[in-house]
């Protein structure tokens, strides 16, 4: 008599639904494995906010309507100089706002920010050398300046007139804290220079300024703000504080942490009370007393912050970086090029939102808030560098539609041992897009139609141990509410 070795069993199939009612943030940090549909693996101009996916800003000409009109900031092209930096010169009177403009010749420039001017106005005697000068808007001799710490001294510009000082200290950082003005000497960046009480163009002991040496290993002094009633020296590795009311022999040096990765300069930003900025990749929080790394799962989409500018706008940090790429080429990447970064991150710091720009080479940031305007104007690395841009809300590259990618991670649902068998996807958007399924290396993509009121349903027949899903689109106005996914869970034949 044979008997039976084997008894095959019908698997169990089980019906399983999963509703996305709330997108996460992005997740590129954590093994997919651990994660679920709700996190962004991978993605771009995007916005992920309050549990919902929308667009993310676009970018064009800096043309804005003020009260005195529509105005298109002009192009340094006529002077063949290509632009380095943009300051904001704030005046009392707003309707005289200006922008200086700093070009690679090393000149300065202005121009009007409320009415329209048909080109800069070259600001004379200037002509720097390295570093871009610094600007510092201050009410000096009662009236509005700016002052202009470049390789020859310090400018003082009134709005149409200059006066030179040659004798003032050349600094590549500068702050005012409590009537000094505080830079880091330019030729010597382990030296800090404080100038005498009102009196920004006298920086010698006996006119009542001075220095502070920085000589432990912290590195090079890069960047100095005032915050909080002290101020904040960001060093190649490390970070101190130096209390300095009114008495220079009371000031007090702190050293405060210490790191072994790179401090990016350009990637500090202020917002109230606290300062976020970059080490090597990895981005920090530090409210003046604690630090800790933030947003760990968007930064791990970050290649490279060596040409890292920042600003905070309205609540949100900006910063321009080198994004990673699939080989895929957005806006720029395709035309132009890029020459340093290709993307924006955003992060709100009321909601902790997260959203990805991709697709501009930026490099720099000028928010301008006032009563007569709101906006964000732009440094460009690539070809469009003898304009500068502007910050738009129609998710567009100078009015050409970019590219909205949302993809989850690939995912087993904790359940490795079963058989997905996706049925259905319901998506609730306001647009038209693609939704690509991936199960076990194998893609199927169908569309969906946009429609806030009902979810439309897609019928799908794709069987896998792992399940990603990617919604693509293009549409000014994209949009994702929810999503629910139905399967069918089936265990494998088995005695």
């Amino acid at each position: 008599m044979i008997g039976r070795f084997r008894s095959d069993k019908t698997p169990l199939v089980s019906r399983v639904t999963y509703n996305v009612n709330t997108f996460e943030g992005f997740d590129a940090e954590t093994p997919a494995s651990a994660l679920n549909t709700r996190y962004c693996s991978y993605g771009y101009n995007i916005f992920i906010n309050s549990g919902k996916i929308k667009k993310m800003f676009g970018v064009g000409d800096p043309t804005y309507k003020t009260s005195e009109g529509t105005v298109l900031l002009p192009s340094l092209a006529p002077y063949s100089e290509q632009i380095i930096k943009l300051a904001y010169f704030r005046r009392t009177n707003p309707i005289d706002d200006q922008v200086l403009v700093y070009g690679s010749g090393g000149h300065v420039f202005y121009a009007n920010l409320c009415k329209p001017q048909s080109s800069y106005i070259k600001i004379d005697g200037i002509e720097n050398v390295g570093a871009p000068p610094e600007f510092i808007n201050y009410y000096f001799e009662g009236k509005d300046t700016m002052l202009i710490f470049w390789s020859g001294g310090l400018s003082v510009f009134d709005g149409s007139t200059v006066v030179t000082y040659d004798t003032a200290k050349p600094l590549i950082s500068a702050c005012m804290h409590f009537d000094r003005v505080f830079g880091i000497d330019a030729s010597n960046q382990n030296t800090l220079h404080f100038s005498a009480q009102l009196q920004p163009d006298k920086f010698l002991p006996e006119e009542g300024g001075g220095s502070i040496s920085l000589m432990d290993e912290g590195g090079k002094l890069q960047k100095i703000i005032s915050m909080g009633g002290y101020l904040y020296l960001f060093r190649e590795f490390s970070v101190s504080r130096l209390t300095a009311y009114a008495n220079p022999e009371d000031y007090v040096l702190t050293g405060l942490f210490r790191t072994h990765e790179l401090i990016v300069p350009g990637s500090i930003a202020v917002n109230n009370d606290s300062v976020t900025f970059f080490a090597g990749n990895n981005l920090y929080l530090f409210n003046g007393s604690s630090l800790r790394k933030v947003h760990p799962g968007l930064t791990a989409l970050i290649d490279s912050t060596e040409y890292a500018s920042s600003c905070f706008f309205n609540g949100k940090y900006y910063c321009a970086v080198k994004l990673k790429t699939e080989g895929e080429l957005i806006g720029d990447e395709s035309t132009l090029g890029v020459a340093c970064n290709n993307g924006v991150i955003v992060i709100d710091s009321m909601t902790d939102g997260e959203g990805i720009f991709r697709g501009a080479d930026i490099v720099g940031f000028l928010p301008v808030l006032s009563s007569k305007i709101n906006e964000i104007f732009l440094v460009y690395g690539n070809a469009r560098l003898y304009r500068p841009g502007r910050i738009t809300d129609d998710g567009k590259l100078y009015g050409a539609v970019l590219p909205k990618l949302w993809r989850s991670p690939a995912v087993n649902f904790n359940d490795p041992a079963r058989v997905k068998h996706l049925r259905r996807v319901y998506i609730k958007t306001n647009t038209d897009l693609s939704v690509n399924v991936s199960q076990d290396g194998i893609n199927s993509e169908k569309s969906a139609y946009g429609s806030m009121r009902n979810s439309y349903m897609i019928p799908f027949n794709t069987i896998g141990y792992d399940f990603c899903i990617s919604l693509r689109g293009e549409s000014e106005d994209f949009a994702v509410d929810s999503m629910q996914l139905v399967f069918d869970f089936n265990r494998r034949y088995h005695p």
